[in-house]
């Protein structure tokens, strides 16, 4: 009989080891996911505050160059100058939009939005430059969504460019659409947690075979001018997260070194009751 027990004791031992280190796994993830959500509250009030000034400052200096441009001759060498320092102010300005788009501040214009007819504005002026076939598979029953649709227009346009970039040379991206209600929802690698009860949401997910990232990048690839050898550059993906917020959607990221990634975005639909009280 006690050899019979010496067995047993050890296989509770090695359970139970086993188990305090998957406890220390998750303990682990959630501290990592918890200060990803500190660190992300406290970039969205700076990066607001920083915007909100920026943009002040520049108003003032586009104002003093208009004023300049009507004091200089038409035709005076300094009028170039005085254009380029208005260009440049206004591409500084763009900036500072962006970054209020980044945490979700900003004009919102709410209009019904056919997601299949923006991706296909979308694609129709995508510079497709490699050996990369993009495919499409749009639900016919899917919802509108409502919201701003300049904002829809650039979250696809940043996504579908990021998935681009993340192939080297050739390959696939793939393009897909449906619904689902709120309750059904499951996220694996997700940046937003909150989303409306009782809500049936339009989802698009776009895929690409390109290198992929490991868990440590899917940590950071929505930080402001994060970039990797192909990820995304500068405030795209970041400004796609804040629109994706303004809106009250969800995103959800899943990728595999060498195999590729996807990204599918949950947007509440038109008749959705947390986009009518918002």
């Amino acid at each position: 009989m006690k050899e019979n027990l010496q067995p047993e004791a050890l296989r509770r031992s090695i359970n139970a080891a086993i188990e305090r280190s998957e406890m220390r796994k998750e303990k682990l993830l959630l501290q990592d996911r918890l200060r990803h959500v500190a660190k992300m509250e406290s970039l969205d009030i700076m990066a607001g505050s920083v915007a909100h000034h920026f943009n002040n400052q520049l108003m003032a200096v586009l104002g003093n160059l208009e004023l300049l441009e009507e004091d200089i001759p038409k035709l005076s060498p300094l009028m170039n100058f005085v254009e380029e320092a208005k260009l440049a102010a206004l591409n500084a300005s763009k900036l500072s939009t962006q970054m209020l788009l980044y945490v979700g501040q900003g004009d919102l214009v709410r209009k019904v939005v056919n997601l299949e007819h923006t991706f296909k504005s979308v694609l129709s002026s995508h510079d497709n430059n490699k050996e990369v076939t993009i495919t499409t598979d749009f639900a016919d029953d899917t919802p509108f969504i409502v919201g701003d649709p300049a904002q829809f227009h650039q979250l696809v346009e940043n996504i579908l460019a990021n998935a681009y970039e993340a192939i080297p040379e050739d390959g696939t991206v793939s393009i897909q659409s449906g619904m689902i209600d709120a309750d059904e929802i499951e996220l694996d690698q997700h940046y937003i947690t909150d989303k409306p009860d009782d809500c049936l949401f339009t989802w698009f997910e776009i895929s690409d075979t390109g290198v992929g990232m490991d868990n440590e990048a899917l940590l950071r690839i929505f930080d402001p001018f994060f970039t990797t050898k192909f990820i995304g550059r500068g405030l795209g993906l970041s400004v796609a997260i804040g629109i994706i917020r303004k809106h009250k959607g969800l995103i959800d990221v899943s990728s595999t070194p060498g195999k590729g990634t996807s990204v599918r975005v949950y947007l509440p639909s038109a008749g959705c009751k947390a986009i009518q009280s918002s």
